[in-house]
């Protein structure tokens, strides 16, 4: 069984960067392929997700385990060196400063860092697939509508182009002006 507490567990078999291109990027002219693949890859995902958020939480565990152990072996040590030197016993700083600096606490607290960085890019990933699952469901839609319209409604009619037109207006006699205002269209 793999070790839950390695910050190497990578359950991943192929190379990472090409895997992430595959699965992110959005070729909208294959969405039926696409809408096929999107279930693995989410899948895919999440169980690596589960894994780290397993290993994380076995390495938490560990941490304090370590610490403890940490404890007991820097405080008699702390102690056995304070009296063999004749100097006061540490203070409370001292003994949580030897177990910060304990070669084990600080491998496995090194550990939880990597395996919590680690799910945190997962989630984002898992993230980045949610996101194009909903543009698939567009660029999908789109291409149905576009495919449901008649032809006549893609193109768009062109309008003919309308010069305006002037009257020319010319005085007349009042008798031609049904208005009597001294002007006629001709």
């Amino acid at each position: 069984m793999d070790n839950p507490t390695s910050p190497t567990l990578d359950p991943l078999t192929e190379p990472l960067e090409a895997f992430l291109d595959d699965c992110v990027c959005l070729d909208p002219r294959a969405v039926s392929q696409e809408f096929a693949n999107l279930p693995s890859h989410y899948a895919r995902w999440n169980e690596v997700y589960a894994r780290l958020t397993r290993a994380l939480g076995f390495a938490q565990a560990k941490v304090r385990r370590v610490r403890a152990e940490a404890r007991f072996r820097v405080k008699g040590g702390l102690r056995l060196k304070a009296k063999a030197a004749g100097d006061k016993a540490p203070t409370v700083d001292d003994f949580e400063a030897a177990i910060h600096l304990d070669p084990a606490v600080v491998a496995i607290e090194d550990d939880v860092v990597i395996l919590d960085a680690e799910r945190t890019r997962v989630r984002g990933i898992l993230s980045a697939l949610g996101r194009k699952s909903d543009a698939l469901v567009t660029i999908g839609a789109n291409q149905r509508a576009e495919l449901d319209a008649p032809d006549h409604m893609n193109a768009i009619p062109a309008r003919p182009h309308r010069t305006p037109t002037l009257l020319s207006v010319t005085p007349t006699s009042t008798h031609d002006d049904p208005m009597g205002e001294g002007f006629a269209a001709k």
